[in-house]
């Protein structure tokens, strides 16, 4: 039997604070789950990685090379820590 063998870049998130959220106010958190999926999938769909699982407010994928899956990785914290409902669901303040 021939033997395949892969390289691929392997990332997983995690919603920070996500625990805490659900304890405080469940609708908010979930909707907060909900936006995080919205925005890794299409992360994933942009940078050609693949979604293998996702765990609660967490998601596994994989991608093609380390590179790409930086990028994915940049452009989910700028997309995320940027959009004003993300935060707003975590109740986050920006200092600077």
């Amino acid at each position: 039997m021939p033997h395949h063998r892969q390289l691929a870049a392997i990332m997983f998130t995690d919603i920070e604070g996500y625990t805490a959220a659900m304890q405080e106010n469940e609708s908010k958190a979930i909707e907060l789950r909900e936006r995080h999926h919205q925005v890794i999938k299409q992360a994933h769909e942009n940078f050609s990685g693949r979604i293998v699982q996702y765990y609660g407010d967490g998601t596994l994928s994989i991608f093609q090379s380390a590179v790409t899956a930086v990028q994915c990785a940049i452009y989910l914290q700028q997309a995320l820590f940027n959009h004003p409902k993300f935060l707003s669901a975590l109740d986050c303040t920006l200092e600077t």
